[in-house]
Formats: C-alpha cells, sequence, structure tokens
C-alpha cells in the first residue's frame, strides 16, 4: 500500500479531531487502546466506530497503520505542531490571501507568553528585519 503524505489541512470531522488528539497523547496505539483513552475523556464510541475513524483519518494521511502485528498499531503522521502549523498555513492561504500579518497582529492581544517564547518572537521578528533591510536579488546594488 503506498504511503500518502499528510494532509494536515485536510478537513477533519470533530470526533475524527478527537481520536488524533489521542493519538498525539498516547503515541503508537491499537484501536481497544484509542477506545478507552475516549471513554476516559468521556466520549463512549462502539469499536468500529473507533476503527472507521482511525481509518478516515488513514485515507486522509494524518494517521499511518502498522500492519505487521495481529492488532494494527496507529500512530499520527504529522505531531501536533505539525498539524496545526499546517492548519494556519491553509486559513492565511485561503482567508487572508497569503497575508500572515493580519493574522499575527490579531492573536497576539489575546494571549499571554513566557518570557522566553517573548525572547523566541524577538529573535524572529529581528531576523524577519534583516531580511526586509536587504537589497533585492538580481537587483543592481
Amino acid at each position: 500500500m503506498p504511503s500518502r503524505r499528510p494532509q494536515a489541512a485536510a478537513s477533519v470531522a470533530d470526533a475524527e479531531f478527537t481520536v488524533l488528539k489521542v493519538l498525539w497523547q498516547l503515541g503508537p496505539a491499537v484501536v481497544r487502546d484509542v477506545q478507552q483513552a475516549l471513554e476516559a475523556h468521556g466520549r463512549v464510541y462502539a469499536y468500529t466506530t473507533v476503527q472507521t475513524l482511525l481509518q478516515r483519518l488513514c485515507d486522509k494521511g494524518l494517521v499511518r497503520k502498522d500492519e505487521r502485528a495481529a492488532a494494527h498499531v496507529f500512530r499520527a503522521a504529522l505531531s501536533r505542531e505539525q498539524h496545526a502549523s499546517a492548519r494556519v498555513a491553509a486559513v492565511v492561504d485561503d482567508v487572508l490571501d497569503g497575508a500572515l500579518a493580519p493574522l499575527l497582529l490579531g492573536l497576539l492581544p489575546k494571549s499571554k507568553f513566557t518570557a522566553a517564547e517573548i525572547a523566541q518572537f524577538r529573535a524572529l521578528l529581528d531576523a524577519a528585519e534583516r531580511r526586509a533591510a536587504e537589497p533585492p536579488e538580481g537587483g543592481d546594488a
């Protein structure tokens, strides 16, 4: 079976996303483990429903399935951070026509950050400022 490239920005139903979050929490898991973790969070699904949700996530390239053992082992194809980054990039492209600044300017005032995160932001802004000051490539300098 060919390996699918993860489509982090793919449409994901709420129930599928809940299953994906369980895989991020548990790591590689069989259907029964995922089902039990969902139940522990108050979400009761039949075994076959969890199996179907996992298969849908596989079809979307967001989960990988290891079929070597009798009980198939499922694992997230991307980290939570990679998925979030791809989803944000899709919003920037689809909703904001590629303009990232309106998103950041809208989110930053509503968020709290640690000193370390603020330092990271400053370093990124400093690097962006240096890039903006550089003459364009191929131009006459």
